[in-house]
């Protein structure tokens, strides 16, 4: 907050666009060894499990001046957009096989409105329609054979969202208001 106000008074204005997320995935994966008693054949044998995910998310909100004058009183054209994905995967060896599912989420979103700028980025704030173009969710699992999964498709929920700011940032007013959740598939299985 303080290096957008600094850079406000020092260059008479910031970037038109905040960018959200990062173009970097994070997460990890963790593989650990163990030992598991198998009463069928009598033995301890060692055992493998694998658990994780990756998640990945990056989205930018552009507002620009088009009628008034720029940072100092104006009202805004206000576009957004960006996609998630979220990977998570789970295995663990059992005494007669290694059973391993994965997990993928994937969302992308496109939103416009209107804005207004006061004095430099002192008072700012938006409204926006913002539609979910997309919403993939997926379940498969690669092992025991044979190997399928299950999915549904999400088309369209629609909310209205907005911010209102003061003092740069200092106070700050989050607005989230769905109207519509859009459209389900009914789950189908994939080969």
């Amino acid at each position: 907050v303080l290096k957008t106000a600094m850079e406000a008074f020092d260059n008479g204005g910031v970037s038109p666009c905040t960018p959200s997320g990062s173009f970097i995935p994070s997460g990890s994966v963790i593989l650990s060894n163990f030992k598991q008693c198998c009463p069928a054949s009598g033995c301890v044998i060692p055992g493998k499990k694998v658990t994780g995910g990756v998640t990945w998310g990056y989205g930018a909100t552009c507002q620009f001046p088009i009628l008034g004058c720029p940072y100092i009183a104006s009202i805004d054209l206000v576009v957004s957009g960006g996609a998630s994905i979220d990977l998570n995967v789970s295995g663990e060896t059992s005494c007669s096989n290694f059973n391993i599912c994965g997990n993928v989420s994937a969302t992308a979103f496109i939103g416009g409105g209107i804005g207004y700028t006061m004095l430099f980025g002192f008072a700012s704030g938006n409204i926006q329609l913002v539609i979910n173009g997309i919403s993939v969710n997926c379940s498969y699992c690669f092992e025991p054979p044979p190997a399928q999964g299950k999915a549904s498709i999400t088309l369209g929920s629609g909310s209205i969202t907005g911010t209102a700011q003061e003092l740069w940032g200092l106070i700050s007013h989050n607005i989230n208001y769905p109207l519509w959740s859009g459209w389900t598939t009914p789950e189908f299985t994939l080969p």
